[in-house]
């Protein structure tokens, strides 16, 4: 939550956690958020084992390359979706 009230604050929107994006949980609840299309253009905000499952799906499905990106704490990953399944990502490191 702490990530990213920052930036909701400073686009005057609210921010709201949800326990799909928990650590511990995989990409079920990530995949949940990807497929709904009212959620275009949203930050979501998880736990490193998350963002290190998105990383090798993303390898699997040859939207990236292995080794492309990185999971360090603070990265973002930007992900454009069709119909619920990422078509390209765009590693940005950390501050």
């Amino acid at each position: 939550m702490q990530t990213v009230e920052p930036v909701g604050r400073a686009r005057k929107l609210p921010v709201k956690q949800s326990i799909e994006l928990a650590e511990g949980h995989g990409l079920d609840g990530l995949h949940e958020f990807l497929s709904n299309t009212k959620l275009d253009h949203t930050v979501l905000c998880t736990h490193g084992d998350i963002v290190w499952e998105l990383v090798e799906d993303l390898v699997a499905r040859h939207v990236i390359r292995a080794g492309d990106g990185g999971f360090e704490k603070g990265s973002t990953w930007v992900l454009s979706t069709k119909d619920g399944v990422p078509t390209k990502a765009r590693y940005l490191p950390a501050p």
